[in-house]
């Protein structure tokens, strides 16, 4: 996976608007199964000499809310940190509504700092943190729906679509994080926008190299 979005992710301006696309899902995947597999690594490591680390990434794709992807199933290990050393004592959410999201984003724009000390980490850390926000502000809304709506609420579609978004969140927030610049983050925007409606024609031209095919069966695996 890392070859092919490296090799897209550096040339943004030429590469084909599939190619971009194709490489931003994969990027999705490799980032996933470069963290969650070194810390799995390091929690076998830690077993061997008796010591047992915590759990670090809980399927993390089958969240359904992005509070759910980073609270419950995301990096635990520094999701709890920054919780623990920065939201809760900045009040975490036993403060007003606008406090509460201030103290989010604060956390997120340190987190995303934390990566790196580049632009591109800074908005990737505040749209998560917008998210998550979102989230927030809305929960009241969700919950009466949900309670004048159980079926739809229990419904597996209901949550398979919730699933789906909170991923296409969480994707989209990805392509800052990996792009060099923030202007190849808004070139690879500008460019799918611009070929959204002829999306169809070009996945059918696209030239499928076998390792790209290989790729996306193991993902679906």
């Amino acid at each position: 996976l890392a070859v092919f979005v490296d090799s897209t992710y550096s040339s943004t301006a030429y590469a084909p608007t599939v190619a971009l696309i194709i490489a931003t899902y994969f990027y999705a995947f490799q980032i996933y199964c470069d963290f969650s597999g070194y810390t799995d690594m390091a929690r076998g490591a830690g077993r061997i000499l008796g010591i047992d680390l915590m759990e670090n990434f809980k399927r993390a794709y089958l969240s359904r809310s992005p509070a759910e992807f980073w609270a419950q199933r995301w990096h635990l290990s520094l999701c709890t940190w920054f919780r623990d050393y920065m939201y809760i004592p900045m009040g975490g959410g036993r403060v007003s509504g606008f406090r509460h999201c201030f103290n989010l984003m604060a956390v997120f724009a340190v987190s995303g700092l934390w990566h790196g000390a580049s632009w591109t980490f800074v908005v990737w850390g505040a749209l998560n943190g917008l998210y998550v926000c979102a989230g927030v502000l809305s929960g009241g809304l969700w919950l009466r729906l949900g309670e004048r709506l159980p079926r739809v609420r229990d419904n597996a579609l209901w949550r398979i679509l919730r699933v789906l978004f909170t991923f296409h969140l969480i994707t989209f927030a990805w392509i800052f994080f990996r792009s060099a610049t923030l202007q190849d983050a808004w070139t690879i925007l500008t460019r799918v926008y611009a070929g959204w409606g002829m999306l169809p024609t070009m996945f059918g031209n696209y030239a499928w190299p076998s390792e790209v095919l290989l790729s996306l069966a193991l993902i679906a695996f």
